[in-house]
């Protein structure tokens, strides 16, 4: 059963009745207050448009990347893969580009794509943290449970560290059955945030899975 909600970004519920060890999606466009080309904003798209249309010949990779984004924030999901890939065929190692494109495909469920766009976005920036962490979340949603661990851990191995990668890599060892490594990133966040009630809950799934019972005051 999978069951959708909005977090900071979004989180998903990934297991049934018997757990609810959950993961936090990716944060694409839809989050963000959006600046449209040349600075129009996504209540202005037409005249973003407009100026695109008239300047069609000089318009950048950025210009393109620009639209795009504010495309993304409407919803128009088709306008936007097609303003990256305009981006993409003007500079074809516009990271940005790659990564905004394949946020938007995460969007559409369409992992595959997703997968590839922050393959290749990494391939460009192999030190960029957020998209091992991007790339892990769309592996987790294709199963690929081994290979979103690994991503995450490199998240790590980058002295990168925050509650959403914790989150994530609990929920993916729950799924490999590796409940003591969940439970540790469990507690890592709920040293941060004790009353964290998605982490207590989950924890407790995961205490389930190992026999223990809570100790003495907690939650």
């Amino acid at each position: 059963m999978l069951r959708r909600m909005l977090l900071v970004a979004c989180s998903v519920l990934l297991f049934g009745c018997a757990s609810t060890v959950h993961v936090q999606k990716n944060s694409g466009a839809t989050d963000q207050t959006v600046n449209g080309v040349k600075g129009f904003s996504e209540l202005d798209l037409e005249a973003a448009n407009a100026w695109l249309d008239a300047y069609i010949e000089n318009a950048s990779a950025e210009d393109f990347c620009s639209l795009g984004y504010a495309y993304h924030a409407l919803k128009k999901y088709k306008e936007a893969i097609l303003c990256y890939s305009n981006a993409l065929l003007l500079d074809s190692k516009y990271v940005d580009a790659f990564i905004r494109r394949g946020e938007v495909y995460y969007d559409l469920d369409d992992y595959e794509e997703a997968f590839i766009n922050f393959h290749q976005a990494l391939k460009l920036d192999p030190s960029n943290s957020k998209m091992y962490f991007y790339r892990g979340n769309t592996l987790y949603m294709m199963k690929r449970y081994e290979s979103a661990l690994a991503d995450y851990n490199k998240v790590l191995e980058l002295n990168d560290d925050y509650i959403e990668l914790r989150q994530n890599r609990a929920a993916v060892c729950y799924e490999l059955g590796k409940y003591e490594e969940a439970l540790a990133d469990l507690n890592a966040i709920l040293a941060i945030e004790p009353d964290n009630a998605e982490t207590l809950n989950d924890r407790r799934y995961v205490y389930q899975k190992l026999g223990i019972l809570p100790g003495p005051g907690e939650k």
